[in-house]
């Protein structure tokens, strides 16, 4: 009688199991899969602890069906744990782009590197001023101040990101002082227009009650000369 109570067991339970191949795409992520499951196992336990209280014969006779039924019943389990494997993978990655910390995330934009920028002399860097340069200190960069040497103007034209200063200069133009030129101090009846100055730039010639004067102004911080020429008849050479 125990023996057939068993092998009805056997065939029922080979019955309601699935083969390896179906079980793979069976779904096992439900609860109530799950409890199928715990169930099956529970009973197949069961079932494996009767036949082992049979005699040698029977336990014989169903070793076939019930190594058939173990099989089936881990290739059922292993498909339950890559089943709730897989699905823990996806709840992780969506939690993951839920923090913005996945590939499908909103996350933050990259900072981009800046580019190293050098620091240029501009076309100023090297011409003669009488004062100092204001316009053109620098291609690139950003200039400083310009600074007063004995013979020339500096500056600097500063990189950014990381780039190189430039170091720049200017020649100050050499002071040049007024001189009266040979028309100084020579009688002349008309206001001299030539030979005002040997040095310098000249001024208009302005008439006084009995001498021309005139300006020989001197450039780049050089002193102005003041000439003069007498009158005819006011005494003095006659030119």
């Amino acid at each position: 009688m125990k023996k057939v109570l068993v092998s009805l067991l056997l065939v029922s339970l080979l019955a309601i199991v699935p083969s390896s191949t179906k079980a793979e795409v069976v779904d096992l992520t439900s609860t109530a899969a799950q409890q199928q499951v715990v169930l099956l196992v529970q009973t197949t336990i069961s079932l494996v602890g009767q036949v082992s209280q049979t005699n040698p014969v029977i336990r014989e006779q169903l070793k076939p069906q019930i190594s058939l039924l173990i099989s089936q019943v881990i290739t059922i389990l292993n498909s339950l744990s890559s089943q709730l494997s897989a699905q823990q993978d996806i709840e992780d990655s969506n939690d993951n782009d839920r923090r913005g910390g996945g590939s499908g995330g909103s996350s933050e934009p990259e900072t981009p590197v800046a580019t190293a920028v050098n620091g240029t002399c501009g076309s100023s860097d090297g011409v003669v001023f009488v004062s100092a340069p204001l316009s053109n200190l620098c291609s690139t960069g950003t200039a400083g101040s310009v600074g007063s040497m004995i013979d020339n103007w500096i500056w600097t034209c500063a990189g950014s990101n990381g780039g190189e200063t430039a170091s720049c200069s200017a020649p100050k133009e050499s002071a040049v002082f007024g001189v009266c030129g040979s028309s100084d101090g020579v009688v002349s009846v008309m206001a001299p227009t030539s030979n005002l100055c040997s040095a310098g730039v000249a001024s208009s010639v302005s008439s006084m009650i009995d001498i021309w004067i005139w300006t020989c102004a001197g450039s780049a911080g050089g002193e102005t000369a003041s000439c003069s020429a007498p009158k005819d008849g006011a005494g003095g050479v006659v030119r």
